[in-house]
């Protein structure tokens, strides 16, 4: 699913939560490796408009929990 979503969109997947009943599904099946969790709306809105580069350094700044 995640595939086929980068092939169509040519984006990565984000989900904007901070609940705990839909983040430990994501971590217990690892998903989070591949799909980016942001903590709320605002913060996944301002990443998908950010520039590449600017997105690629945040990476490199986030926790390995928050991955």
């Amino acid at each position: 699913m995640l595939a086929a979503g980068r092939r169509i969109t040519g984006r990565q997947m984000l989900v904007a939560t901070s609940q705990y009943v839909v983040l430990r599904p994501l971590t217990l099946l690892q998903l989070d490796r591949d799909i980016k969790i942001m903590p709320d709306v605002e913060t996944a809105v301002r990443r998908l408009t950010r520039s590449p580069a600017a997105t690629a350094a945040e990476d490199t700044t986030m926790t390995p929990a928050r991955r």
